[in-house]
């Protein structure tokens, strides 16, 4: 295949552009990198469906760009309304993977809550090469501060080391978690660990 330089990945565009059967291109937005492709896609006049969630400038600046999935914006909006099913008093823990799409999510589902006169008890972002004990610390510290509500933006793994420390000592807690899961155990949940979240 030879490496993959930004002269290789230009050629490879320049050759999709004038090929008449390419209508469109299909991507992905999910950090600096690719939205720079995007640019490139718009100078060469192709069009693009964009299957992850951006915001709603970018959506409105990229009218070559047609969305496939809500915006940023628009799920935290329904994320924070989610709140209003608690009882009060309704506090909130937001959780997040340093990953540029969980933390521009845990942004603007802070925003939502604020503009409901929520603010959140507890927030954290994480690496996600945290290792075991860091993390099972950080769900000591979750429960502590004693959420009725979690908003949990990451990946499986940090999840499976924090829900059963945040269950055993909140057991009424909610905990909404986002796609970025991805994961099988998780979403099937065999063993009926995962309920409720």
């Amino acid at each position: 295949w030879g490496e993959l330089t930004p002269a290789a990945v230009g050629a490879s565009l320049d050759s999709m552009a004038n090929d008449p059967r390419v209508l469109a291109m299909l991507t992905r937005v999910t950090d600096s990198t690719s939205e720079r492709m995007t640019r490139t896609y718009e100078e060469l006049g192709l069009p693009y469906l964009v299957s992850t969630p951006v915001t709603r400038d970018y959506a409105a600046s990229h009218p070559d760009a047609f969305m496939l999935v809500p915006s940023i914006e628009d799920q935290a909006e329904f994320l924070a309304s989610q709140v209003e099913l608690e009882p009060a008093p309704r506090r909130v823990a937001i959780v997040n993977v340093r990953e540029e799409f969980a933390e521009s999510l845990a942004r603007a589902i802070k925003t939502a809550l604020a503009a409901q006169g929520i603010k959140p008890v507890f927030e954290m972002t994480y690496a996600q090469s945290a290792d075991q004990m860091n993390m099972l610390a950080k769900a000591e510290e979750i429960a502590l501060s004693k959420p009725s509500i979690m908003y949990f933006i990451g990946r499986s793994p940090s999840l499976m080391i924090l829900h059963p420390t945040i269950r055993h000592k909140l057991p009424d807690i909610r905990i909404i978690a986002n796609d970025l899961v991805e994961s099988f155990h998780v979403y099937m949940n065999p063993e009926g660990v995962y309920t409720g979240v």
